[in-house]
């Protein structure tokens, strides 16, 4: 019975060694701020940076405040659809806090779906938000069965600063 008391005094005792302060002989540890993860939109960050096949384009529909920061970006049209992608970016906090992918279907049959929220990071030193966003284009078949196309991925990113932007995209099958 005694045992129980004294494995719960260790079990606490080890859960709160992280929160002692650090021995003389122990240098602190640096936080290192590249990455961050969106708390509000659950935006994860990832491996995501410069691609040598992102093109230029223009930003439309900039909202621009003191911490908040947000643009359209052209990502591509074809005979299938438009894709437009919104990026919003906390400034402050060095989030991206959203990408959503705006879709315009043109040909009957076609629609589009964003898989999952995206990925993205800021870079320190260029003060760009790089980031990635997937989606799957899915068509119905003229004998009624639905063609669930392969999944794509659209990489870039965008400079609140000078309000520039490149994204890379592989063609949609």
């Amino acid at each position: 019975m005694r045992a129980l008391p004294i494995s719960l005094l260790l079990a606490a005792s080890l859960g709160l060694s992280h929160c002692m302060p650090p021995d003389a002989e122990t240098p602190p540890v640096a936080a290192v701020p590249l990455a961050h993860t969106s708390s509000s939109s659950g935006v994860s960050t990832g491996g995501v940076g410069p691609d040598p096949a992102q093109r230029s384009v223009p930003l439309h529909d900039i909202l621009a405040g003191d911490t908040a920061y947000a643009a359209t970006l052209p990502v591509l049209r074809d005979a299938d659809g438009t894709i437009r992608l919104r990026v919003a970016v906390n400034s402050r906090a060095h989030t991206l806090e959203q990408t959503s992918l705006l879709f315009v279907p043109l040909a009957p049959g076609v629609r589009y779906q964003q898989i999952g929220r995206g990925v993205g990071r800021y870079d320190v030193k260029m003060g760009r938000y790089y980031f990635s966003v997937g989606y799957q284009k899915i068509r119905k078949r003229d004998d009624g069965r639905t063609d669930s196309g392969d999944w794509q991925e659209i990489t870039g990113w965008v400079h609140p600063g000078t309000n520039a932007a490149a994204v890379a995209q592989a063609v949609a099958r």
